[in-house]
C-alpha cells in the first residue's frame, strides 16, 4: 500500500512542482505539513481537501493514504 508521503513525492517528481507549493495550497508551513504527511500532526479533512484539489486526487485518495 502506498503513503501519503509516497503518493507526495511521486507528484512532486512528475509535475516538478515544490513541495512547498503543497505547503502554501493547503495553507501551512513546510514543516507543518511534512509533520502532517508522517503522521507526526493530524491532517484535517480541510487539509486533505486542499491537498486533493491541488494535486487533482479526491479526498477520498488523501484520506486512505493519511497516516
Amino acid at each position: 500500500m502506498e503513503s501519503l508521503e509516497g503518493l507526495v513525492g511521486s507528484y512532486l517528481a512528475v509535475t516538478r512542482t515544490r513541495k512547498q507549493d503543497l505547503a502554501d495550497a493547503v495553507g501551512c508551513s513546510l514543516i507543518t505539513f511534512n509533520k502532517k504527511l508522517r503522521g507526526d500532526s493530524d491532517l484535517t479533512i480541510t487539509d486533505a481537501r486542499r491537498l486533493a484539489r491541488a494535486m487533482g486526487k479526491s479526498c477520498d485518495e488523501i484520506c486512505h493514504l493519511a497516516p
